[in-house]
């Protein structure tokens, strides 16, 4: 057969399913913009979450006692200056921040730093990534810095987040409310971090989101099946 001729039976085939190949495009090309300006996460994404330290007012009292002695009897200048570590964490830590930076792209992202300010006090922090050795752990423990001055905090500055890996810093202190772009600053080579967003569901909702492309592609094959069985039947009864 001709190139022309069939290509004019192709077209007289699809004729009926213009209507609907035009629909389908555009429901996808808005799903995809959609997604990409709105619903599509930032290559970075920064979680922050807050617990309140209490300690109970008896174990204050306690260790009180403890370090009057150790101050007054222990000769030993690193149990003096373990005792007087251990005294002020339980005096200044009020509260436990976890910062957690999670990579969102399928590539590596380089040279991130951290900021914290107007911080009080900071007792103690941790560092921990789902990708890290310890040595890497020990290294990025000892870039951290604290400004008592100036109530800074740097973490300066991870060299490198693989593809969809998180790394965690951990405050114990007291701290204000951390507020992303404000008194939270986190910037990498080709831009800064965005607030992440966690979302949790049960029940029927978990369901539908577990096997939502399934569904969408049952949905679509119904939709198609409905429609061309609506065209055949007006194929049959138009003359």
């Amino acid at each position: 057969m001709p190139l022309p001729a069939l290509l004019t039976k192709l077209n007289k085939e699809f004729e009926p399913y213009v209507t609907f190949l035009t629909m389908l495009t555009v429901i996808i090309v808005s799903t995809i913009s959609i997604y990409n300006f709105v619903i599509r996460p930032r290559d970075l994404s920064v979680y922050v979450k807050r617990q309140e330290v209490s300690f109970p007012v008896s174990i204050n009292e306690k260790y009180i006692k403890v370090y009057n002695y150790l101050v007054s009897s222990c000769k030993d200048t690193a149990v003096d200056s373990a005792a007087w570590e251990t005294y002020r964490y339980l005096q200044n830590t009020n509260d436990y921040w976890k910062v957690t930076l999670h990579n969102e792209t399928g590539r590596s992202i380089k040279g991130i730093t951290l900021r914290v300010t107007n911080v009080s006090s900071l007792s103690a922090w941790a560092v921990n990534g789902n990708y890290l050795l310890d040595e890497e752990k020990e290294t990025l423990m000892k870039s951290v810095g604290f400004r008592p001055k100036s109530g800074v905090i740097i973490l300066n500055k991870i060299e490198l987040l693989p593809p969809h890996m998180d790394i965690t810093l951990y405050l114990w202190g007291k701290l204000p409310d951390l507020v992303l772009d404000q008194n939270l600053a986190v910037h990498y080579e080709d831009g800064d971090g965005h607030t992440g967003h966690e979302i949790t569901v049960y029940g029927f909702k978990a369901f539908v989101c577990e096997y939502l492309y399934t569904f969408v592609f049952v949905i679509f094959l119904l939709f198609f099946l409905v429609y061309r069985r609506i065209i055949k039947k007006y194929r049959h009864v138009t003359p």
